[in-house]
């Protein structure tokens, strides 16, 4: 079966959950292998047609932490190139609603203010993303 992507343009799309709750937001590090091996990120993942990019993002933080989630409104996205080609990361908010963090493509997962979040090794796409958001604006809000 051939995999069928989502396109935004030329560029793949990504998905990235912000999960932002008491002055924190929810990040992941990457296991070995791949370009960005070990660099922490919002989590998410690559969309297919099968599903709306919502879906997708659903998806992938339950196949890949074990957390179901509700996603609101996108709240940006960043283009950039990968060994993958064209990708584009597209950030929405989200709000967890079920499931406890497991990990198994990740090798950690944590709560980081927006301090010891920029501290960390993000990716670029991710560290683009942070920079880009508003922890006020984000505290207000719920999906």
């Amino acid at each position: 079966m051939t995999e069928r992507t989502i396109y935004r343009g030329s560029n793949l799309v990504t998905t990235a959950a912000v999960l932002f709750e008491q002055g924190r937001f929810f990040l992941a590090q990457r296991g070995a292998g791949g370009s960005e091996a070990f660099r922490w990120e919002f989590p998410g993942g690559k969309c297919d047609q099968d599903y709306s990019e919502a879906d997708c993002l659903k998806r992938e933080l339950y196949e890949e932490l074990n957390v179901h989630v509700e996603v609101g409104d996108e709240l940006g996205s960043v283009a950039f190139t990968s060994s993958r080609g064209p990708l584009i990361l597209v950030a929405y908010r989200a709000q967890a609603t079920g499931g406890w963090p497991q990990l198994g493509f990740h090798i950690a997962c944590g709560w980081f203010t927006p301090a010891e979040a920029q501290s960390l090794d993000l990716s670029q796409s991710d560290r683009t993303i942070l920079a880009a958001l508003d922890p006020d604006s984000l505290a207000d809000r719920t999906v």
